[in-house]
């Protein structure tokens, strides 16, 4: 059978191409069609049986309005919807009539079960042991060339997290497939060998940068942790084949926790880390359910991290929901992030950056469905482009303009040591698209200077092939 994909938005569809691998290994023929085009006479043309989506909750709209205009021309092909945004709404197959199927959970053993199922249709994917999982990429790449053709790509060594944070999706796979199932499939490390076959790949396309996107890649690093085995074992390999740019993501509980030769090792592997700050205010952290994460712990990470030369990354998320009055006042919430953030940034100098994101709600999180339970006002963000400044819960018209202004402008903030007054000032700035792509720029050049060692032509190059959000 034939089978379209389509991708969607300015970053690899990860999930998709793990299924592209399914359907290639059952005997079906693929081809990728870039869903940011006119491409519906192309779909129409190449005469799928499926056509298959696996939208992030900013694309889901746009994956809808393609689906729609398909079924419009030929009703006879049918429409699968699937990832991780789609598990959360299973509604939607009562609701949109351009969705045949819809796979709630992994993307195996479901193919069969599309093929004999009548439309519309409820699908379960299954667990599935993490030596099996890998993603088809040389087709996709090809066909979507200015995928195959960036400089930075990521891949996932495993696929779950042991957080529990309530404003994440993750906590919808433990409740779904129970905790065992969780460990074995989600929280287990896939093999080494095809790690390196995936990133030997992108390296061969062109990328210069790899993000080993687990949610924590210090995961069960702690004194004799299995992870730690795992990362010294996996080290080896990628300094020996990949040696490009590395970036990963922790968490601070983890840093803390991590055996100090793995940190070593990781010195070794990485040139920066992405870590999760949030929000340092109690209140917020409260309902973030990330109470734990007071200053204490954050200055000993970065203590940790510093000391072996790791630069950070680091997120800060703003605009959150005064839940039981934690969270009385969104402003100061924020630059009191920021404040601490800058505090950080004289005691470890020239090791910080940060990036500011208003608080997005996913739907079927814990965050999503406090604030229906409380009556807070929320609008659905999750469809905007989440660099675009607006969040999901609704303020009045000074505070929503003062909050986008954080999100533009904090990098800046802490990286020049603005004081208060300065940035009470000028968050009551209105900006118009030009100066908000341009601090976007700003935002994006300046973290990219942060990790690597490039020069400011190189730079401007790479962003004259980027469509910015903003």
């Amino acid at each position: 059978m034939k089978w379209a994909l389509i991708h969607l938005g300015n970053d690899i569809v990860y999930g998709m191409t793990f299924f592209a691998n399914e359907l290639i290994k059952e005997g079906h023929t693929i081809y990728w069609f870039d869903g940011d085009n006119d491409i519906i006479n192309d779909i129409i043309n190449y005469t799928p049986d499926f056509v298959c989506f696996g939208p992030l909750s900013a694309e889901y709209s746009k994956a809808l309005n393609i689906a729609k205009q398909i079924k419009h021309k030929n009703s006879n092909i049918k429409t699968v919807f699937g990832g991780h945004h789609v598990k959360a709404v299973p509604q939607e197959l009562e609701i949109q009539n351009c969705i045949d199927y819809m796979i709630v959970g992994t993307c195996y053993n479901i193919i069969n079960k599309i093929i004999n199922s009548s439309s519309p249709c409820l699908i379960n994917g299954e667990p599935a042991n993490p030596e099996i999982m890998c993603p088809a990429l040389e087709d996709y790449f090809i066909q979507i060339p200015r995928i195959g053709k960036r400089s930075r790509t990521y891949i996932l060594s495993h696929f779950g997290c042991v957080h529990n944070c309530s404003y994440c999706c993750t906590d919808i796979y433990r409740k779904k497939y129970g905790i065992k199932a969780y460990k074995s499939s989600w929280l287990t490390r896939r093999p080494i060998d095809n790690l390196i076959k995936e990133a030997k790949l992108s390296k061969n396309y062109g990328a210069k940068e790899i993000g080993i996107n687990d949610d924590d890649f210090l995961y069960d690093t702690q004194p004799n942790g299995k992870g730690s085995i795992w990362i010294k074992n996996f080290a080896t390999e990628w300094k020996k084949h990949i040696n490009l740019s590395t970036h990963i993501n922790v968490s601070p509980l983890s840093v803390i926790r991590a055996e100090k030769s793995t940190m070593k090792i990781i010195a070794n592997l990485v040139d920066s880390v992405q870590m999760g700050l949030q929000s340092i205010n109690e209140g917020s952290r409260r309902i973030f359910n990330r109470y734990y994460q007071n200053e204490e712990l954050m200055i000993k990470a970065c203590e940790i991290l510093t000391s072996y030369g790791l630069k950070i990354k680091m997120d800060i998320i703003v605009g959150c929901p005064n839940i039981n009055n934690l969270v009385p006042d969104p402003i100061n919430d924020a630059i009191n992030s920021i404040e601490f953030c800058q505090k950080l940034n004289n005691k470890f100098p020239n090791m910080l950056r940060i990036q500011c994101f208003r608080l997005i709600l996913f739907p079927g999180t814990k965050l999503f469905n406090d604030c229906i339970k409380h009556n807070i006002p929320t609008r659905e963000a999750w469809n905007k482009l989440l660099y675009n400044g607006e969040g999901s819960v609704i303020f009045n018209d000074s505070i929503e303009n003062k909050l986008k202004n954080i999100t533009k402008m904090a990098g800046m903030f802490v990286k020049f040591a603005i004081t208060k007054d300065w940035m009470e000032a000028l968050i009551e700035i209105n900006l118009n698209d030009i100066a908000s792509k341009k601090l976007s720029e700003c935002s994006y050049k300046d973290s990219v200077r942060f990790r690597l060692d490039i020069t400011n032509e190189e730079i401007n190059n790479l962003v004259s092939n980027m469509n910015f959000q903003y």
